[in-house]
């Protein structure tokens, strides 16, 4: 099947296959030529970067592990157009000698990151609770600290200015963990608005379930009750993504056959805790 004919799919990239990176696990094994069950995996030794528009969803152990910096256009000023253009002419020569100064102050480099880490992960271990976000964040800012040491015309405040930013940076991504995706809260919002809260319906519209305990949601019923309704109606496929990690009401079972209070037919629901 061709790629983006009317009857292919694209498969979407699931970030949580890179946690492995994250303790240094390779990205595959070979078979050892050895008549045996040996393998060798090469050890992952780089820093993954992802540059997208979106921002990246996951379970808890990926977000926990990702440095989420934002870019936008509000700190640009008369000079960024400039600066733009000056890094488009610059030439390959005029900028190849990283490699070599950076291998020539190496043991300056890495003292001074290690230092640098040391102070900031335990300044924002004050302000965050969770240990994986506070040291992953701590990492990021000390390499600034460490940059200075080639670059010394980084200055100080521009260094506690990084700092401050990748604290707040550290802040929000605790506060996202300790929420529901926007996606998921705008699903159970809807999701009460339309099954009764403020339709002032004798029953529910949603919930086929008749056990108190449990939401018993059918995604596809959700979905054409958002278009009689003129609901926003959401990316099914994203949701069907996200709703596994939904806080305010723990998922259950994903396609849990039952028979439908609603209905009185049997249904396969995705079963929540209420």
């Amino acid at each position: 099947m061709k790629h983006g004919g009317k009857d292919s799919k694209q498969k979407q990239f699931n970030f949580d296959e890179c946690k492995p990176f994250y303790n240094g696990r390779g990205t595959g094994t070979l078979g050892v030529p050895k008549r045996n069950n040996d393998v060798e995996e090469s050890l992952f030794q780089a820093t993954l970067i992802i540059s997208q528009n979106a921002e990246v969803d996951g379970s808890e152990a990926l977000l926990q592990r990702i440095v989420h910096c934002h870019a936008d256009k509000t700190h640009y000023d008369s000079g960024s157009r400039e600066l733009a253009r000056y890094f488009e002419k610059i030439s390959c020569e005029e900028v190849s000698g990283f490699l070599k100064t950076a291998l020539i102050n190496e043991a300056k480099i890495l003292n001074t990151y290690f230092e640098s880490f040391k102070k900031i992960e335990t300044a924002f271990s004050a302000s965050l609770k969770n240990e994986r976000i506070a040291k992953n964040h701590a990492q990021v800012a000390a390499c600034g600290y460490a940059l200075q040491t080639i670059f010394p015309a980084i200055s100080s405040e521009k260094l506690e200015n990084l700092k401050l930013y990748i604290l707040q940076r550290a802040i929000l991504r605790e506060k996202r963990l300790l929420a529901d995706h926007p996606l998921v809260e705008q699903f159970w919002e809807t999701f009460r608005y339309l099954n009764s809260e403020t339709r002032n319906m004798e029953r529910e519209a949603l919930n086929h379930s008749s056990n108190p305990a449990y939401y018993a949601i059918n995604l596809n019923h959700f979905v054409q009750q958002c278009r009689d309704n003129g609901q926003e109606i959401p990316d099914l496929k994203v949701l069907k993504q996200l709703l596994p990690h939904s806080k305010k009401h723990k998922l259950l079972e994903k396609s849990k056959a039952m028979t439908s209070k609603i209905t009185n037919k049997t249904v396969r629901c995705w079963l929540f805790k209420i």
